[in-house]
């Protein structure tokens, strides 16, 4: 969800949510840009897939 997106989602739920619904928003908008900053920061992200270089014979 983009930023922007999230913020109008934000202002909308404000209009008729209880508080800890846009207290949970907040909070979920700040871990996702907190992650998009991380994976800007290291330009790759490593999902831990195994290497099958030793089963197919090939060289890396």
């Amino acid at each position: 969800m983009s930023e922007i997106g999230a913020q109008g989602r934000n202002a909308a739920t404000s209009e008729r949510a209880p508080l800890g619904e846009i207290a949970g928003l907040e909070v979920s908008i700040a871990a996702a840009n907190e992650k998009l900053a991380a994976m800007n920061r290291h330009g790759v992200v490593l999902l831990g897939m195994p290497e099958f270089r030793h089963a197919t014979g090939r060289q890396g």
